[in-house]
């Protein structure tokens, strides 16, 4: 399957859709996210070039999007909590199908993961908030709403297609608070799950069980992930 235009950015990609021979031998567009000062350390400010880009597709027919290359700081905690929130604003502003890292194995202080040299390597803390999404969410899965009321949270939501697992990927953006969440869960009854989180001092550890039921804590600087089990209708 083809994808297009793969730039090196959101705001490159208008002038090559438009100038496209034929768009009906192209599967989805690609873009990466560079060309945009700080927006790796501030993901918010994508937001209006991914809703620029949105509206821009729509004019020439709806296909799957991918967000293809990036990377931001991986070996820094700061790092990776941009890069959970840069996922988080790519699925559920920009909607895309698929998010690519730049790049799993790189040199010293780069990638996911650093090779230091020949005989060595560095899991960095990208590698970890990057997990919270990729080791629960599989193909065809589906993102389904997950709203808060509480502008330190950021939540979604993604459901496979038998409906028997939900994985739910929590951000606590709150520098120095801790939240506690009551979560409501509609439209699928919930017999087990578990809770895993990364954090400044956890790297994507289990932290316990969760039945859909009880209050959720929430760490601040934090990435939770519910890997949840649907029970028996």
């Amino acid at each position: 399957k083809m994808l297009a235009p793969e730039t090196s950015s959101l705001g490159h990609s208008e002038r090559y859709i438009k100038n496209l021979d034929s768009l009906s031998h192209v599967y989805g567009y690609a873009h990466h996210l560079y060309n945009c000062s700080f927006c790796g350390e501030f993901p918010d400010r994508f937001i209006p070039s991914m809703n620029r880009f949105n509206e821009l597709v729509a004019q020439y027919g709806n296909k799957p999007k991918f967000q293809t290359e990036f990377e931001v700081e991986p070996i820094t905690w700061a790092g990776a909590m941009s890069t959970a929130l840069l996922i988080y604003n790519s699925m559920t502003v920009e909607q895309v199908s698929a998010y690519l890292y730049w790049d799993l194995f790189w040199n010293p202080d780069s990638g996911l993961i650093s090779l230091n040299d020949p005989v060595s390597y560095t899991i960095n803390s990208s590698y970890y908030t990057f997990k919270q999404y990729s080791a629960f969410i599989d193909s065809d899965w589906q993102r389904v709403d997950a709203l808060t009321d509480n502008t330190s949270l950021r939540i979604s939501a993604y459901i496979s297609p038998d409906s028997r697992k939900l994985t739910a990927v929590i951000i606590n953006t709150s520098d120095d608070v801790d939240i506690s969440l009551n979560l409501s869960i509609k439209g699928i009854s919930i017999s087990e799950g578990e809770i895993y989180r990364s954090s400044q001092n956890e790297n994507c550890v289990l932290a316990g069980n969760y039945d859909g039921k009880g209050l959720l804590n929430i760490p601040e600087s934090s990435v939770t992930t519910l890997s949840l089990f649907a029970g028996e209708d």
